[in-house]
């Protein structure tokens, strides 16, 4: 404002000035000599000057014009000041709102690392609780494995007794009827025990999928409570990590599954024996059979026990992880605290830098400006090239033209006695170019991908300078009748993925694809 009304104030003066540097030549051009002593009877002569009024009106407008000139162009200073400030304040708002979205996403940077910390702890926690697992799977391999040669060794044993007891066989023929009743009741009590122990099983099963549920219940309920505090990204973090712990929880399920399976694969195995063994000493079978339904009876207590350790083992390790995902909580909660008074020391911090920001901006914007500048005198720079190129090609094209057509003339004019006799073999000739032309053009259609939103029925003229090996040296792409550069780029891109594009057998047919350039109109649809 104090330099508008410094400049309003020297227009005035200069404006002052010129009007009383007008006046003072006007009255200097006045004739300010005191009249002369004459005798009363001689003549007085007077001198006078005349003022060309129109002049000083001219004058006066002129200075006028001056001065609207000179309000004009304040009056557009102004005006480009304002637009100047209004750019700048702009600019600084723009840098606010980089500076906040950068604090913003070094927050939720942090937040991710956090987040990958703890993945990558329970991620360690669940491959040392696999490779518990592992161990004791391949300890119970072992110990079956084990079990199935020392059956082995039993069987081989009883089969050498099996000779020996054989004679007495018929004596304790009634025994085994006594015997095969009593293994009947066993078998039937040792079934329904087994059923009993599934049941137990599939109870504990239900119990442990109860709890996952229940525990995935409850961290669904503490991430709708933190959503009401958090933003969306550490809402759609938890809900990642939710479905990565349901992703290990099936994983575990799934070894389960695996590990129980394999039990029932060693029973099986464990029966087929037992099957043999009854195929081979029936009879010792039915004697021995309460031995060995007390193995079973063992086997099924071993792994009842077995099954309430698992299941003891899980339950502390699921309230171990409570215990972790609380104290999770609790170290977010302490986190968040912290970031509010990061964020307050900031903005206190922002209000001191404020005026420097301010100066970066400004360079930032110059910065800016002069880049733009550097950028679109490179641009021009690379139009000019192109233009120059293509005006050095159409050069070459019509001086080759030219060329051509002189030779045609000559050519003309030297073999215009034996036309006729060449006449025939000429539009042989040119039956061949328009084929090999023809398949030309089926191979650009083609290769051609129709660009986005083209449209249909549109006509192109293609020019195309080959290689003696039929690659594409040179193609332009002129007159497309409906189309625009997007479609003619295309165009173009078809002709060079077509390359190398075929040429006629005869050496002197294909010369003239090669000499001249071959054109033809691109209509794909």
């Amino acid at each position: 404002m104090l330099r508008k009304l410094l400049d309003n104030v020297r227009a005035v003066i200069l404006a002052v000035a010129v009007h009383l540097v007008l006046l003072a030549m006007l009255v200097v051009n006045l004739d300010w000599t005191p009249k002369l002593q004459q005798d009363p009877g001689a003549s007085q002569v007077v001198d006078a000057v005349v003022v060309d009024e129109s002049k000083v009106q001219a004058e006066m407008k002129r200075l006028q014009k001056v001065d609207d000139d000179r309000a004009a162009r304040l009056r557009r200073e102004e005006q480009q000041a304002e637009d100047a400030r209004h750019a700048r304040e702009a600019e600084e708002k723009r840098f606010a709102d980089t500076q906040r979205r950068k604090e913003e996403e070094e927050r939720a940077r942090q937040q991710a690392a956090e987040e990958r910390r703890h993945a990558e702890e329970e991620k360690r926690q669940t491959e040392e609780e696999s490779r518990r697992l592992r161990e004791a799977e391949e300890r119970r391999s072992a110990e079956v494995h084990r079990r199935a040669e020392e059956e082995k060794a039993r069987l081989a044993e009883e089969r050498r007794q099996v000779e020996e007891t054989r004679r007495q066989a018929e004596d304790a023929r009634h025994q085994a009827e006594e015997t095969r009743r009593q293994a009947e009741e066993e078998r039937s009590r040792i079934a329904e025990e087994k059923r009993k122990a599934e049941e137990r099983r599939a109870e504990v099963e239900r119990t442990r999928a109860e709890e996952i549920r229940h525990k995935a219940a409850e961290e669904r309920r503490l991430v709708e409570e933190r959503q009401k505090v958090e933003e969306e990204k550490e809402r759609l973090a938890e809900e990642r990590r939710l479905s990565e712990e349901k992703r290990r929880v099936e994983e575990k399920h799934k070894a389960e599954l695996e590990a129980r399976k394999k039990v029932e694969a060693e029973e099986a195995k464990r029966k087929a024996v037992e099957e043999r063994r009854k195929v081979e000493a029936e009879e010792q079978r039915k004697i021995e059979e309460e031995a060995k339904h007390k193995a079973e009876e063992k086997r099924l207590a071993e792994e009842k026990r077995k099954t309430e350790v698992e299941a003891r083992k899980k339950a502390e390790a699921e309230e171990a992880k409570r215990k972790a995902v609380e104290e999770k909580r609790k170290a977010d909660e302490e986190i968040r605290k912290k970031a509010e008074a990061e964020e307050k020391r900031k903005a206190e911090e922002e209000a001191k830098h404020k005026a420097e920001e301010k100066r970066l901006a400004e360079e930032k914007h110059k910065a800016e400006v002069d880049a733009r500048k550097k950028v679109e005198a490179e641009e021009a720079k690379r139009k000019a090239a192109e233009e120059k190129r293509k005006a050095d090609e159409e050069a070459r094209s019509r001086a080759e033209a030219e060329r051509e057509l002189k030779e045609q003339l000559d050519h003309e004019s030297r073999g215009r006695d034996d036309a006729a006799a060449k006449g025939e073999q000429e539009r042989q000739d040119q039956g061949v170019i328009d084929r090999y032309r023809s398949i030309i053009k089926d191979k650009v259609t083609r290769s051609w991908l129709r660009p986005p939103g083209a449209e249909r029925n549109v006509v192109c003229d293609i020019y195309v300078k080959l290689m003696p090996d039929g690659e594409v040296a040179r193609v332009t792409v002129k007159h497309c009748t409906g189309g625009d550069a997007a479609y003619a780029r295309s165009v173009e891109s078809a002709v060079r993925k077509a390359s190398p594009l075929p040429l006629p057998p005869d050496p002197r047919l294909s010369d003239k694809f090669v000499r001249e350039e071959i054109n033809f109109k691109f209509r794909p649809d």
